[in-house]
């Protein structure tokens, strides 16, 4: 009868020990932004987690790390100044990078994240 018991408790336990995993985010990678070039260049950015926006406003050197990105966008406030932009992501099953260079002219960079990375400059 004990042992029974035991059995059944420990099956209930796993059972709903593996129905309640915790939630994990749109993208299991972890994205990777840094900015580099004119320092003191001031860019402003918004970034998209887990389908929430946030907005800030920064100077180069920049970086930021974040995991279950799935989009952001950067700006040069002076489109005249040059910086370069590098963006990494990895999760268990994925690494991609891209460096892209903002000369001047270009405005800013829009980057996806989709199990990889896609980038538009304008």
């Amino acid at each position: 009868m004990k042992t029974s018991t035991v059995i059944a408790l420990a099956l209930t336990v796993i059972f709903v020990g593996c129905a309640t995993a915790p939630r994990q985010s749109s993208h299991g990678g972890v994205t990777r932004i840094a900015v580099t070039g004119a320092d003191g260049a001031l860019l402003t950015a918004f970034y998209v987690q887990d389908n929430r926006r946030t907005a800030t406003t920064n100077a180069v050197p920049w970086s930021l790390e974040v995991p279950g990105l799935s989009s952001f966008e950067l700006r040069k406030i002076n489109p005249a100044e040059e910086v370069e932009v590098d963006v990494g992501y990895e999760s268990d099953t994925t690494r991609s990078e891209i460096k892209k260079p903002l000369p001047s002219g270009v405005v800013g960079i829009r980057v996806e994240v989709r199990n990889g990375l896609t980038a538009t400059t304008f």
